[in-house]
C-alpha cells in the first residue's frame, strides 16, 4: 500500500486539475477574472506561508533570485489564463496551455545548451497543429482573444518549468513555492489595478467586479486550498516516489477530463475538432513529458 498511495495521489491531482477550469468558470458568475486571480493568489500565498513558515530562515539571495523571476513567469501565465477563460471555453483553456511543450525544448537549447531530442522536434509541430485545429483556425475563421491569451500562457509556463527544473533543484520546495506565490500575489493585484485604471473610450480594459453572495468567498477559499495548495503538495509527494515518466504521461489527461466534464455540463459543444485537436496536443505533451521524465530518471541514477 505504501507505493500505491502515491499513485492514488497522482490520480486525485489529475482529476482535480481536470475540474479546475470548469469550477473556475463557475466563479466568473460572481467576479471578474482579475479579481478571481488576485483573491486566488492571496489565498494560495497565505496557505504556502503557513506550510513553509518554520523554514523561512532558509531564504537567501539564491532563493530570491530564482523564485522571483520564475514566480513572475508563473504569475503572468496564470493571469493570462484567468483573463482568457472569460473569452473561451474550459477545454480551450486546458489544452492551449500545453503550448509550453513547444517552448520548453527551445529554452533548454538556448539557456542550458541541451540538444533537442528527436521526439521534441516532432512534439513541437504536433502541438502547434493541435492548437490550430482546436482553435478552429481556417478560411473565414479568426482566433479569439481568449485562445490567444491561453496559448500565450503556455509560453510563460515554459519559462517557469525550465527555470524551476534547472535552477531550483537544491532549493526547499515549500519555501520556494511560498516566495513564488507572494510574487504571484503582487503581480496579480498590480495587473488587476492597472487593467482597471487604463481606460479606452471611458471603459476599463478589465472591470473590477465582485458580486457578493453568501458563501462564495468561503467556497473560493476551499477551492483554492484543494486545487492549488493541497494538490501541489500531493503532486510533489507523488513526483518524489513515482517514476517521472509515469508522472509525465498521466498529468496531461487532466485536459481530457476538462473537455469531457465541460461537454457533459453543456458549457461547450463536444465536436470533432476537440477530439482531433485535443488528441494531437495530448500526444505531443506526452511525448515531451516522456523525454523529460527519462532525463530526470537518468540524473537520479547518476547521483
Amino acid at each position: 500500500m505504501t507505493k500505491k498511495k502515491y499513485y492514488i495521489y497522482l490520480i486525485f491531482v489529475t482529476l482535480m486539475w481536470g475540474l479546475t477550469p470548469v469550477t473556475t468558470a463557475y466563479f466568473y458568475d460572481y467576479m471578474s477574472g482579475t479579481v478571481y486571480g488576485a483573491l486566488s493568489a492571496i489565498i494560495s500565498a497565505v496557505s504556502f506561508t503557513a506550510i513553509a513558515w518554520r523554514k523561512r530562515k532558509l531564504i537567501d539571495r539564491k532563493y530570491l533570485k530564482v523564485a522571483v523571476w520564475t514566480g513572475l513567469a508563473f504569475s503572468i501565465a496564470v493571469i493570462l489564463q484567468m483573463i482568457g477563460l472569460q473569452y473561451t471555453t474550459p477545454s480551450m483553456y486546458a489544452f492551449l496551455g500545453n503550448t509550453s511543450c513547444v517552448v520548453v525544448p527551445i529554452l533548454m537549447l538556448v539557456l542550458v545548451k541541451r540538444k533537442l531530442h528527436p521526439l521534441s522536434i516532432v512534439a513541437g509541430p504536433l502541438c502547434l497543429l493541435g492548437c490550430f485545429i482546436i482553435s478552429n483556425l481556417g478560411p473565414g475563421n479568426a482566433i479569439g482573444i481568449g485562445e490567444i491569451l491561453c496559448a500565450l500562457a503556455g509560453v510563460f509556463f515554459a519559462f517557469n518549468i525550465v527555470g524551476t527544473g534547472e535552477y531550483a533543484k537544491d532549493l526547499d520546495v515549500s519555501v520556494y513555492l511560498m516566495i513564488q506565490k507572494w510574487i504571484h500575489t503582487v503581480t496579480s493585484v498590480t495587473v488587476m489595478l492597472v487593467l482597471y485604471f487604463i481606460r479606452v473610450d471611458g471603459k476599463a480594459l478589465e472591470e473590477i467586479t465582485f458580486r457578493w453572495q453568501p458563501g462564495i468567498l468561503f467556497w473560493l477559499i476551499i477551492h483554492i486550498l484543494i486545487h492549488v495548495s493541497f494538490c501541489w503538495a500531493l503532486r510533489i509527494k507523488a513526483a518524489q516516489n513515482i517514476n517521472a515518466v509515469v508522472i509525465a504521461v498521466t498529468m496531461p489527461f487532466s485536459a481530457v477530463i476538462t473537455m469531457v466534464i465541460s461537454a457533459l455540463l453543456g458549457m461547450e459543444t463536444f465536436t470533432l475538432k476537440y477530439i482531433i485537436g485535443g488528441g494531437i496536443i495530448l500526444v505531443s505533451v506526452i511525448m515531451s513529458g516522456v523525454i523529460e521524465g527519462r532525463n530526470k530518471n537518468q540524473l537520479h541514477q547518476e547521483d
